[in-house]
């Protein structure tokens, strides 16, 4: 049976690098899921509130959560665990990405993201599709409608007079009117 792989440009500082993921084994694949779930999930939960309800004032509360869940040790703990079978073809030449990645991308800060989201894609397809389609079937729909998979209203840049600025204790939901 053969592995998943798909390759894709990026930004390095050799230049385009072409990296290639290769999909995590199965049980592998859906322990680091629920990783993924463990650190991201509720502040992702809470960025996807904002939007849906276009609450930008709460925006910075989701970030925060964000953030705050993904420190530089669980960044480079899944970085290193989604791309440890990735590699890299810089200038002709193909070899492992992860003993390349410091001199690699160094600097490229907005690739390691961009890096970072193929490997998910790779590794998972789109999952929010897959999270509404498991809401539709088990949920009933909530889950979509907090993830914003429904309509959007636009990002308010300013509270209203009347609401007040939330605190960070606030929860997401829709304006009060």
């Amino acid at each position: 049976m053969s592995k998943l792989q798909q390759s894709k440009k990026f930004k390095s500082n050799e230049g385009d690098a072409l990296i290639t993921v290769t999909q995590l084994p199965g049980m592998e694949g859906a322990r680091t899921l629920i990783r993924l779930g463990e650190i991201l999930g509720p502040g992702l939960a809470g960025l996807a509130a904002a939007v849906r309800f276009g609450r930008a004032d709460h925006m910075s509360v989701a970030m925060a959560t964000l953030f705050k869940s993904l420190t530089g040790d669980t960044f480079e703990e899944l970085l290193r665990k989604l791309l440890e079978t990735a590699t890299v073809k810089t200038k002709g030449t193909e070899r492992e990405l992860l003993p390349e990645w410091d001199l690699l991308m160094q600097g490229q800060a907005s690739e390691w993201f961009k890096i970072l989201w193929f490997a998910l894609e790779v590794n998972y397809g789109n999952f929010t599709d897959a999270l509404a389609g498991l809401d539709e079937a088990k949920l009933g729909g909530p889950l979509k409608d907090l993830l914003g998979l429904g309509a959007r209203k636009p990002l308010e840049s300013v509270p209203k007079a009347k609401e007040a600025t939330p605190s960070p204790s606030t929860s997401f939901g829709p304006p009060n009117d």
